[in-house]
């Protein structure tokens, strides 16, 4: 009723009756004869989120033939074959240091493609990298593994197959949790 009457007098003020006209617009007056219960399920009362078959969701992504094309040529890119040719980098941008892996590979024409495959994101700047083909977990198994040093004591090992790798594979080296600082004394 305040409302309404505030209203009512800055539409007699000269604003022209907007503020007044839009509450004419929202219907207070029978604001309370609504129905007490709110409309939160429609279509039956299953939801908006329910579809009886997938291809009446619009959200899911249809797999037809031409979109299968896509797909592998992404899985082809992301693969690394045995004829690739690695390059990685040390990249720092904006205090985000990484491994760029780049893969070279020759076309079928004999010209070579170059691109980045993935980056390692690294917690500091990499001093030095040193390539291996082995594995210390598994002996057996070999792969493409990169040592990093930083200003850290410890070196980071690598696995230059795994994309989108958060945890080095093995971490060597680092500070000795018994080791304590002698007054005068470095300890790195």
């Amino acid at each position: 009723a305040q409302a309404k009457a505030a209203a009512e007098a800055l539409g007699k003020t000269g604003s022209g009756g907007g503020v007044s006209d839009g509450l004419e617009e929202l219907n207070m007056e029978e604001y309370d004869d609504e129905d007490d219960e709110p409309e939160l399920l429609s279509a039956g009362g299953r939801g908006d989120l329910y579809y009886e078959n997938n291809e009446e969701d619009p959200h899911l992504i249809r797999n037809n033939d031409d979109d299968g094309d896509e797909d592998d040529e992404e899985i082809e890119d992301m693969t690394i074959k045995p004829t690739d040719m690695l390059i990685v980098c040390a990249h720092n941008e904006d205090e985000f240091n990484s491994l760029q892996v780049s893969i070279v590979e020759e076309l079928e024409d004999g010209d070579l493609n170059m691109y980045v495959h993935h980056e390692v994101p690294l917690s500091d700047f990499p001093l030095y990298t040193a390539w291996m083909d082995f594995n210390f977990k598994d002996a057996k198994k070999e792969g493409n593994f990169i040592a990093v040093g930083t200003m850290d004591p410890a070196i980071e090992i690598w696995n230059l197959d795994i994309v989108d790798e958060v945890k080095p594979h093995i971490v060597l080296g680092g500070l000795s949790k018994n080791k304590e600082k002698v007054k005068g004394e470095k300890v790195c």
